[in-house]
C-alpha cells in the first residue's frame, strides 16, 4: 500500500485535521501505540485531540467521507 497523509478527526467539531504523518496506513495501525500519546490542535475550533481513542484516518478515507481534503492540509 502507498504512503498517505494521516488525519485526526477533531473530537469537538468533527473536522479532519492533518496529523503531520505520512505513512503506510497498514503500518500505522500496527504501530499505533508508538503515536498514541500525540495530540493535534484543530485550526477550526482550537480543540486539542489526544490520539489515544481518537479516530485516525488515511487521506483516502477522508476523501471518501468528506468528498475532498480539508483546506488546511
Amino acid at each position: 500500500m502507498a504512503d498517505e497523509r494521516i488525519y485526526v478527526l477533531c473530537e469537538k467539531c468533527g473536522r479532519p485535521v492533518p496529523s503531520g504523518l505520512i505513512i503506510d496506513p497498514a503500518t500505522f495501525r500496527e504501530t499505533f501505540e508508538t503515536f498514541a500519546g500525540n495530540r493535534t490542535r484543530c485550526p477550526s475550533c482550537g480543540n486539542w485531540t489526544i490520539w489515544r481513542g481518537a479516530k485516525l484516518w488515511p487521506e483516502s478515507v477522508v476523501i471518501q467521507r468528506f468528498g475532498k481534503l480539508p483546506e488546511n492540509h
